[in-house]
């Protein structure tokens, strides 16, 4: 039996031959089956068979059956025994270069082997790749070995000295190992499990850092540290030490299996309250700060862990159109809070008049089309705290709208009044009332009840009060208001000055 594995290829099928152009993205193919035959070997499926063996070909056949399955099994793809289409396209994707002949003794997902004896290793990188800048390379190192410092007591420190704990190299092809790469494609990198010390890139692969083309180099060096420091190869399809390559992903965080196998060999992070350092999922984005005019809203995850890899918290901007403007004059009408609403049912538009009549317009019904209503000096506002808007009228009035609540607003001809231009004075919650001439419900804004009053045909009407929470427009022939208890939620009187 010099050569048992050619003899074997008679008995066995191929369903499905893999094309070289299936595989044209790779150098160093399997296309048949003598070639697939050397990978179960070069993986540990298969063990080397010496020339003296005295096994009979049928159990040779038998064995060499199991073993595809095996690989097949592992692979999750059908379990035929046969090399066939799907067994030579798994062959062929990317993967590790450490062997896989441990996967079929064990029922446990995870697997160990070794350990290092301190808690703190060092690391030195001796050369670099020309795919991508060096301190990008530098930064990707040391974020795949902090994903693993997260989890466990191990601590990593890069020196640039020669008695390094671990060594790290890009290499191609023959590099004085006796493992060689194989150029581009199917194995990406190998490491030695812990007292080796080495980690080797494959230099032919085109290595790249955020992005889906090339070979992600921050997912190949998280799995390759794995093996560095004690694991092996995992039965879980989705965990990072499973063996074969997944290509980039976002956010890349290690699976349950790679945190429990680690954990069992380093033990869990000191003052980490038992927890494995597992981001949750991320809740729902959060109400926008503004209802137009670019506002934020916020996310966040939990963490199992005091120390996690990455953020728990991120923000992003959020309705970011222009607010929309009442009126010719381009009075801005809008709400400057999500919460103007429920302030407006709550009776904030009396207990916070200040800010409300600012922030909170639209809900609080105190919009005046027309012009923009500002302070033309930069003293109005102190002046109108010292009772410069009822002294000097005719000045503040004109120069000092804002702070004295005097707004105008274009309204249609009507009733008693002499048409174009009024101009209305507002006082928001105020301990008064207008005489109740006329009383319309429905009104759905402060403006309608203004427009009712000088749209009136039965009397001259002169000043109104609106209850914004019951829609209600109260209209009086009186300017001069009369005094109501106090407080009043709800309520705005408003006299028409001109």
């Amino acid at each position: 039996m010099e050569n048992v594995f050619i003899t074997l290829m008679s008995f066995c099928v191929i369903s499905g031959a893999l094309t070289q152009n299936d595989a044209r993205e790779v150098e160093n193919v399997v296309t048949n089956q003598a070639e697939a035959t050397e990978y179960l070997r070069q993986f540990g499926y298969v063990p080397q068979m010496s020339r003296s063996s005295s096994r009979m070909m049928s159990e040779a056949i038998l064995n060499y059956q199991e073993a595809i399955k095996s690989f097949q099994r592992y692979a999750y793809i059908p379990q035929t025994g046969e090399i066939d289409f799907a067994t030579m396209r798994m062959m062929n994707t990317p993967r590790c270069g450490l062997p896989d002949n441990y996967v079929q003794r064990r029922h446990k997902r995870y697997a160990t082997q070794g350990s290092w004896p301190r808690g703190r290793l060092t690391y030195k990188i001796h050369n670099h790749t020309p795919d991508l800048p060096r301190p990008q390379v530098d930064s990707v190192i040391a974020k795949a070995f902090k994903a693993w410092s997260d989890v466990t007591n191990l601590r990593f420190q890069r020196v640039y000295t020669n008695d390094a704990t671990l060594n790290i190299r890009f290499a191609s092809y023959s590099h004085g190992h006796g493992s060689p790469f194989d150029g581009r494609g199917k194995v990406l990198a190998h490491a030695a499990l812990p007292r080796g010390g080495y980690i080797h890139f494959d230099e032919s692969e085109t290595w790249t850092e955020r992005s889906r083309q090339g070979t992600n180099l921050y997912w190949v060096a998280v799995h390759e540290f794995g093996h560095a420091i004690g694991l092996l190869h995992s039965q879980v399809r989705n965990a990072v030490m499973y063996a074969y390559y997944r290509g980039y992903q976002p956010n890349l965080q290690l699976h349950t299996d790679d945190i429990q196998g680690i954990q069992s060999i380093y033990g869990r992070p000191i003052g980490g309250g038992g927890g494995t350092g597992v981001l949750g999922p991320w809740t729902r984005w959060g109400s926008c700060s503004k209802s137009c005019g670019t506002g934020v809203q916020s996310r966040s995850r939990t963490c199992s862990n005091a120390r996690c890899s990455g953020d728990t918290r991120e923000s992003r901007n959020c309705n970011t159109q222009s607010c929309p403007t009442i009126g010719g004059g381009g009075n801005t009408c809008v709400d400057r809070n999500i919460h103007c609403a429920y302030w407006q049912r709550t009776g904030e538009c009396t207990k916070s008049a200040n800010y409300m009549l600012k922030f909170c317009k639209k809900s609080c019904g105190v919009c005046n089309g027309g012009e923009t209503c500002i302070d033309n000096n930069q003293h109005c506002a102190y002046w109108q705290r010292t009772g410069e808007c009822s002294k000097r009228p005719r000045y503040m009035l004109t120069n000092c709208k804002k702070s004295c609540g005097v707004c105008s607003s274009n309204s249609p001809n009507g009733g008693g009044n002499n048409g174009g231009t009024y101009t209305w004075q507002t006082i928001v919650g105020a301990c008064i009332r207008g005489h109740n001439d006329k009383v319309i419900n429905n009104v759905g804004t402060i403006g309608d009840c203004q427009s009712k009053c000088v749209r009136e045909g039965t009397f001259t009407c002169r000043s109104i009060d609106y209850a914004s929470r019951w829609k209600t427009c109260i209209l009086s022939r009186q300017r001069s208001p009369v005094s109501r208890p106090c407080p009043v939620p709800g309520y705005t009187f408003s006299k028409l000055i001109r």
